[in-house]
């Protein structure tokens, strides 16, 4: 991308920027219907125990 015309990589951005923004916009609606307190006693249903060996994430050597 550092060989891109200055048009070619506003063309880019701009292209990104369009795919992005209406799902930034649907996460904010989201957002803004949620609440720390459903939140916090949602998690506090999740048992505090270790996954399942085919659960879980092999850290990257």
């Amino acid at each position: 991308m550092a060989d891109m015309e200055p048009n070619e990589n506003e063309c880019l951005h701009n292209k990104i920027e369009e795919q992005v923004e209406p799902v930034l916009d649907i996460l904010e609606i989201r957002a803004a219907r949620g609440s720390r307190e459903k939140y916090l006693a949602a998690l506090a249903q999740v048992p505090d125990v270790e996954p399942d060996e085919w659960d879980k994430i092999t850290p990257i050597p």
